[in-house]
C-alpha cells in the first residue's frame, strides 16, 4: 500500500519561483521617537519584472490602521529615519531631476 503525503504549501508563491521573487519585499523598519509610528520601505517588481522598486509606507504599531503609502516616485525610496521632531528623512533615486 503506498501512502500520498499532501503537499504541505499547495499553492502558495513558494512552489514557483517566478511567484515567489514576485512577493513584496519590506526593509529598513523605523520607530518614531514617540513610539506611534512605524516606517518601512516596501519593494516590489516593476512592470517589466525586471528591478524592485521601492515606496515608504506607514505602519501602525498598534494594528489599528491600515499600512499607509508614503511615498510615489517613479524609481526608489529608501533609508527612512526619524527626525527628533518626528519629521521623516529619507533618500531617494530620481529618474527626473526635479521630480
Amino acid at each position: 500500500m503506498v501512502t500520498q503525503i499532501p503537499e504541505l504549501h499547495a499553492g502558495t508563491p513558494f512552489d514557483e519561483l517566478d511567484d515567489y521573487i514576485a512577493l513584496a519585499r519590506l526593509s529598513g523598519l523605523v520607530l518614531s521617537p514617540d513610539g506611534s509610528l512605524l516606517i518601512c520601505a516596501r519593494a516590489v517588481l516593476d512592470d517589466k519584472s525586471a528591478e524592485y522598486v521601492s515606496s515608504l509606507w506607514e505602519i501602525d504599531p498598534e494594528g489599528r490602521r491600515p499600512a499607509r503609502r508614503l511615498t510615489w516616485g517613479s524609481t526608489s525610496e529608501s533609508g527612512a529615519a526619524f527626525a527628533f521632531d518626528g519629521d521623516v528623512l529619507f533618500t531617494a533615486t530620481r529618474a527626473v531631476p526635479g521630480e
